[in-house]
């Protein structure tokens, strides 16, 4: 298990989540603790349609070398098959 707690003031997060309205369209948050977590999770953000993105993501400070390289932590979940439980 990975533990944040040194970083936690740099880090910026990026999940999907589906559209109350719509059932098959996602939304997209893009939350940070501070200024530099929001810039480094705000780079992630896809500017075209149709791209691969993850679930969700978890950027830290190692980003601002690295690029999308300095990914801490991603991955996938099912929220449709979820919901129809």
């Amino acid at each position: 298990m990975v533990s944040f707690t040194s970083q936690i003031y740099f880090v910026g997060i990026m999940f999907t989540h589906p559209h109350e309205s719509s059932p098959s369209s996602t939304m997209l948050f893009i939350i940070a603790h501070d200024q530099s977590g929001l810039e480094r999770a705000a780079r992630l953000f896809p500017v075209r349609t149709g791209m691969a993105l993850a679930d969700w993501l978890v950027i830290g400070k190692r980003a601002d070398k690295q690029g999308a390289a300095g990914i801490e932590k991603a991955g996938y979940l099912n929220f449709f098959l979820i919901s129809n439980l």
